[in-house]
């Protein structure tokens, strides 16, 4: 059972729904994709973040799908740079490391001169090295113009030591004597389609719990009722939801009574509606892509057919998978759902689940549980092309094994050895492109970068933030032998291309091919067998855009084809 903790510990509900600021980074227009200084306005107020961006990819912690994330440098900060009115009575957020940071000191300030002098509120804090989600709530109680800052306690460093923040509240000044604090769920706020119980934690203001009620030792207890249904009296700040099932919507109710069950003369209650996500059904990671084009990142999916691992490696779990279509996607896999050793290169695994993101330009799929089955082993084929195709779409081949025939490396002189996470320039005398050294026990690491021209170069397609560049997963990615490692002889084209009615295929003279044409879903609408050149019929294919997989024995490779 996949169980999520929920600290149900802000949005003040005292007697006005307005005493309170809230910032969930959830609002049109709070985003900000880059650690270099710039404002943003959250939830009204103009915030100044140095070294810290708001943060959307799967490492992220985050209630909903946006959350800040502090670099932990010695600037690391996000600023007021305008007053809030009504002063403060309490501030309160939750956080927690991202991914698995080392973490470093923290410290809320707030200033009511205009960001001249400052006072620290609370103690300094420093997260977990565990993925528990902390709270941090401290009584202000200043009237006035105020404005707050979080930053760095120890103002040095510049080693990622990342943190993420969220659900930042400041109740007003004497904003009421009983108050009921509730942040997450959001409003509207989407679970993932394995969460069957939600652990809700409350925060409570100025009211006392009795232990039971027929003890009346306090000033009442909490009631609350989930999808209308009878109240549940709870005597701790603290209660289960349990049987939440997937695609089911829920309205939750908490709210304080006094030693009679009744309601206060004041009502103090919280409702909040949320909803548990259904899982999206994809045949293969081509139509897993093709949904992502057209509806973004953070949606939760299956695939059901089989998807064919090319490599891992043990940095945040990392597994690359490819369909035979040649599609691919990396499993980013941080919390180590799946155990490291789960599958071998070339396991064919169907079931994959998990939720999407993106981050520096790369589609991942963070699983959620491991629900893969191994249904067979077959050696991933690799895609020869060239390197100008590969600088003109390489988003098409990104988390596939592809291959470059007669290129050399820019920078060898025969002494040059390759280092960790490095980039590398090679060339086919024409254009040009980036192996990095991504994967750092990589049996070529230390080894001398070869000189002259290569019989192959390969690895996994990747990018950054638009730049293609490969990851050659070990020597025998470099400097590879073709008739060995299975390399085309022969490079392939077609032409017209945007095409309509017809199109020409240009095979080697006198050989024999399966031709197979797939849409962007990855269901396959053509099919035949050549030999030599061809002219294909193409009136009955609608306008879009196409794969075309040439298949010869265990070779093959594919080209886009757009009909117009």
């Amino acid at each position: 059972m996949k169980k999520i903790t929920l600290f149900l510990f802000s949005l003040v509900l005292s007697f006005s729904l307005n005493a309170q600021y809230i910032v969930d980074f959830e609002g049109d227009g709070e985003t900000k994709g880059a650690y270099a200084p710039g404002i943003v306005n959250l939830s009204g107020l103009d915030w100044e973040m140095t070294e810290t961006l708001i943060g959307t990819s799967a490492s992220d912690w985050k209630n909903g799908s946006r959350s800040a994330r502090f670099r932990g440098y010695g600037e690391s900060e996000m600023v007021m740079v305008e007053d809030k009115a009504n002063g403060a009575g309490n501030i309160s957020f939750e956080y927690r490391r991202f991914g698995s940071d080392s973490q470093v000191d923290w410290k809320v300030e707030y200033s009511v001169d205009g960001g001249s002098d400052w006072v620290q509120v609370g103690s300094v804090f420093t997260a977990p090295d565990s993925d528990d989600v902390q709270v941090f709530s401290e009584q202000v109680d200043v009237d006035g113009d105020i404005r707050f800052r979080i930053k760095r306690e120890t103002e040095e460093g510049s080693s990622n030591r990342r943190l993420n923040i969220d659900d930042i509240i400041i109740t007003d000044f004497g904003a009421g004597d009983i108050n009921l604090t509730v942040s997450s769920p959001s409003e509207d706020a989407v679970f993932s389609p394995v969460t069957e119980s939600l652990n809700v934690n409350l925060g409570i203001f100025n009211f006392s719990l009795s232990s039971s009620a027929e003890e009346n030792d306090g000033d009442g207890y909490i009631q609350y009722s989930l999808n209308q249904q009878p109240f549940v009296d709870v005597f701790a700040n603290s209660f289960e939801l349990v049987d939440l099932s997937a695609g089911e919507t829920y309205t939750l109710l908490v709210k304080l009574v006094d030693n009679d069950g009744n309601d206060l003369d004041t009502p103090v209650e919280v409702t909040r509606n949320f909803s548990i996500d259904t899982f999206i059904e994809v045949n293969n990671i081509t139509e897993l892509r093709a949904d992502y084009l057209e509806n973004g990142a953070g949606r939760f999916y299956e695939i059901t057919g089989v998807s064919t691992m090319s490599h891992s490696d043990d940095f945040n779990n990392r597994k690359w998978f490819q369909d035979e279509n040649f599609s691919g996607i990396m499993i980013f896999d941080n919390s180590s759902v799946i155990a490291e050793d789960a599958y071998e290169v070339g396991d064919q695994v169907t079931n994959l689940i998990g939720e999407t993101a993106v981050f520096n330009g790369v589609l991942q799929l963070a699983p959620l549980v491991d629900n893969g089955v191994v249904v067979g082993n077959q050696m991933p084929e690799t895609q020869i092309i060239t390197i100008s195709q590969y600088l003109a779409d390489f988003q098409t081949y990104e988390s596939t094994l592809i291959g470059f025939q007669n290129v050399s490396f820019v920078d060898a002189d025969g002494s040059a050895e390759f280092e960790t996470g490095q980039n590398y320039d090679f060339t086919d005398g024409i254009d040009s492109s980036i192996i990095r050294s991504e994967f750092f026990d990589a049996d070529y690491i230390g080894a001398i970068i070869p000189t002259g021209t290569l019989d192959g170069l390969r690895g996994v397609a990747s990018q950054f933030n638009g730049t293609a560049q490969i990851f050659p997963r070990d020597l025998n990615d470099i400097d590879v032998v073709l008739s060995i490692n299975g390399f085309e002889k022969t490079q392939f084209s077609l032409y017209p291309n945007p095409a309509k009615n017809f199109v020409n295929l240009e095979v080697p003279a006198g050989e024999s091919f399966e031709v197979n044409i797939y849409n962007v879903t990855g269901k396959k609408v053509y099919s035949t067998k050549i030999n030599g050149s061809t002219r294909l019929d193409i009136n009955s294919l609608q306008s879009g855009m196409y794969m075309i997989n040439f298949k010869q024995g265990n070779q093959n490779t594919t080209r886009k084809l757009i009909i117009n």
